[in-house]
């Protein structure tokens, strides 16, 4: 959403402001994409990502000598972390006309 207002006080100067409220429902990997890029680069391209027995359980070790490695499949389905959050952001202006052609514009936010 937003709000926005200008005014003008005279043909020289001139003010206004702009407020927005965003909301943000974010879902994203619980130890961040680089934990999940690394773990898709990880898993060896001979195992899929589930078992192939039927059963819907999740691969969970592509080369049996290493420690486990993460299955990007199940990261990117159930080790999630959600995040909802509203953000607002504001800015007023004032605009002055100096000379013709010339103008001084300050803002802040």
């Amino acid at each position: 959403m937003q709000l926005n207002l200008n005014s003008k006080i005279n043909d020289r100067i001139s003010f206004g402001s702009s407020i927005t409220l965003n909301y943000g429902d974010r879902k994203y990997p619980r130890n961040g994409a680089e934990d999940q890029f690394l773990s898709t680069i990880s898993q060896s391209p001979l195992y899929g990502p589930v078992l192939p027995d039927g059963s819907g359980r999740y691969t969970s070790r592509a080369y049996p000598f290493q420690s486990p490695n993460k299955n990007p499949v199940a990261v990117a389905e159930n080790a999630f972390t959600r995040l909802n959050n509203y953000f607002m952001q504001g800015n007023i202006f004032v605009n002055v006309k100096l000379l013709d052609g010339l103008e001084w514009k300050t803002s802040g936010v």
